[in-house]
């Protein structure tokens, strides 16, 4: 059974003495992205990997909770088809990804909605 459970301290969560086990982010432009904890990791991999933006991708992050940090990017949502199904998906794969790294309480931070 899975159990949903609002945050009201995201920082607090986000850190790697809170009870989640893994940091799922869903965002369309994760570059642009305002939070500070989340940036570092970002950057080191977007230094290196040009598709940052178009796939779910897992990486390290030893300063999050679990030591994991998932981007999950919805890819554009500029377009006239473009609607909240790509908050979804983005979040469906990031937590599919998430449960395949042995994750069992991701964290799931949805940011830049328009």
């Amino acid at each position: 059974m899975i159990e949903i459970v609002s945050v009201s301290d995201l920082a607090g969560a986000l850190g790697k003495g809170s009870d989640w086990d893994a940091v799922v982010l869903v965002a369309p432009r994760l570059g642009e992205l305002q939070l500070p904890a989340l940036a570092e990791p970002i950057a080191a991999l977007r230094a290196i990997d040009a598709g940052l933006d178009d796939t779910t991708q897992l990486l390290p992050a030893a300063g999050l909770a679990g030591g994991r940090l998932i981007l999950a990017p919805t890819g554009p949502l500029d377009r006239d088809r473009d609607d909240v199904r790509r908050f979804a998906t983005a979040a469906r794969q990031g937590l599919f990804r998430a449960r395949d790294a042995g994750a069992q309480r991701p964290l799931l931070v949805v940011a830049q909605i328009p």
